[in-house]
């Protein structure tokens, strides 16, 4: 259970706290009725986007300081499903101690010491018994595991240990009473450990153990409030013709395709094929260099510094733009550095629209255009109906952070914060994550209060899961492996439930 003086403390998914804010405010759509949209096949013209050197794929905005919008809330929410927002909302976890530590405690050989909220010094006084143990188990392991001349294995005389191998007596001995008196302290279940224990002191009198002290960091000893009668604002949008026909128009957008022109010069709103290649002082930019290409001519999808000399490149000439790339630009190795883009046009094209009509509405499985509008306004409501719900949510989630705010154990912090950067490092390796540091502290503080609010009102207010539960979301598909996977999701939603129909909604 010990080993090299560290014992972890497990509790449940403490070792791994995922995106818990915004995934607590993620909101599952219910499966929409009716005709079910079939996925179009979009042409290779447009689903082809250029790679992460292009001049700026069609539907990307590329160049920012920071992520594009809604990227980094969609790296949270695929990072959800490793991570589910109710960790910590596990009964074992907050079930009440029998007795709550006060500033300075003890129990019998044990003195706990508040240095703060979070951590907790414990000094453990070694006892006869334990102290004649442990000298038992060091010389059995050592006995087992040493080869000395004229002796079998194993069979070693106690004094011919004692005398010749101190040294390794003395820290299998340490090793043995740090792990039974951490267990005793775990047993005892009145601290929360939410990183491995640190050993500062380790005292001897002679060949007798006397006392040994560590540090621990734990969940603060602490009390929800404010989540009852919470004033509740409904966003109660509906679903006009013009979402409709936006809606329409989408589609159609999904199943456009790309149509040459002759033309000489690139246009805005017009697309381009082209290759590329990317020249620093004179030469090329190793593995920096494209073919083929697909770009939206627009200032807004274009890469930063390419607008509006792009539009004065000739088509199958090859032509050359020059800038300095900023401090903050995308790739990192390219940045505050002068540059050259080579680029050479070899199509330019324009995206042709299929008509709204019924033979438009037959490409995603309806009947008619009448039809495909019905289930489009359907769709539509649901997502207003999970906007409202998350709308709502946002609004509780800050009532309930301002009313208790928590002091955060560092080391719990400092995980979220490493698995967030770690994950958007992967998801995004040519962006300055670094720079966002602030933004990722503040989330991941917000990450773990909420878990921990939440699990302390299932706490208080008994909200469990049933059998019934599982079933009315899972219905027919009701079993053990899909219960497990919802479990986390389900909970949060009943605790969201509870405090809603608490609240006073305006």
């Amino acid at each position: 259970m010990c080993n090299n003086y560290v014992l972890k403390f497990r509790f449940g998914c403490l070792q791994k706290i995922g995106y818990l804010y915004k995934i607590a405010l993620r909101v599952r759509p219910a499966a929409a009725e009716g005709v079910r949209l079939r996925r179009v096949r979009t042409p290779a013209g447009v689903a082809k986007l250029a790679d992460a050197y292009g001049l700026g794929p069609y539907g990307k905005t590329l160049g920012s300081s920071t992520l594009p919008s809604g990227k980094i809330e969609r790296a949270k929410r695929r990072e959800s499903e490793r991570h589910p927002p109710t960790a910590l909302i596990r009964r074992e976890i907050w079930t009440p101690p029998s007795h709550r530590p006060d500033k300075e405690r003890n129990m019998e050989g044990i003195k706990i010491l508040e240095k703060s909220k979070t951590l907790k010094s414990v000094l453990f006084k070694i006892d006869d018994n334990t102290g004649r143990r442990s000298l038992s188990h060091a010389l059995n392991k050592l006995k087992s595991s040493v080869s000395v001349p004229g002796f079998r294995k194993g069979k070693v005389p106690d004094t011919f240990l004692t005398k010749e191998y101190s040294g390794e007596l003395k820290d299998e001995r340490e090793k043995f009473i740090i792990s039974e008196k951490l267990r005793q302290l775990a047993d005892d279940n009145s601290l929360r450990a939410v990183s491995p224990a640190r050993l500062m002191e380790f005292k001897w009198s002679g060949d007798v153990p006397e006392s040994f002290s560590v540090e621990l960091e734990v969940i603060p000893e602490f009390d929800v409030s404010g989540y009852k009668k919470i004033p509740i604002k409904k966003n109660s949008k509906e679903v006009t013709e013009e979402d409709i026909k936006k809606a329409v128009l989408n589609l159609r957008e999904t199943a456009a395709r790309l149509k040459s022109v002759e033309k000489e010069k690139p246009e805005e709103n017009l697309f381009i094929k082209y290759d590329m290649e990317i020249l620093e002082a004179g030469g090329s930019v190793k593995g920096i260099s494209r073919k083929n290409l697909l770009a939206e001519i627009s200032k807004e999808k274009l890469m930063q510094g390419l607008w509006p000399d792009i539009l004065n490149l000739v088509k199958n000439t090859p032509g050359d733009i020059t800038f300095e790339a900023p401090a903050d630009f995308e790739i990192r190795s390219l940045a505050g550095k002068k540059m050259t883009f080579r680029i050479k046009i070899t199509d330019i094209l324009e995206k042709i629209l299929p008509e709204a009509d019924d033979k438009f509405a037959q490409l995603f499985g309806a009947k008619n255009l009448n039809e495909l509008e019905e289930v489009l306004k359907n769709r539509l409501i649901a997502e207003f109906e999970i906007e409202n719900t998350r709308y709502i949510r946002e609004q509780i989630t800050d009532y309930i952070l301002k009313k208790n705010p928590l002091e955060i154990p560092r080391s719990m912090l400092d995980e979220e914060k490493h698995s967030m950067t770690d994950t958007l490092k992967k998801e995004y390796p040519d962006r300055k994550i670094e720079s966002m540091e602030k933004e990722i502290e503040t989330l991941s503080r917000k990450n773990i209060s909420l878990a921990l609010l939440l699990g302390k009102i299932a706490e208080k207010e008994n909200i469990t899961l049933t059998e019934d539960d599982f079933k009315n979301k899972l219905g027919e598909k009701y079993g053990k492996e899909n219960a497990n996977r919802l479990k986390n999701t389900l909970l949060t939603d009943k605790i969201f439930d509870f405090i809603i129909k608490e609240g006073k909604i305006k």
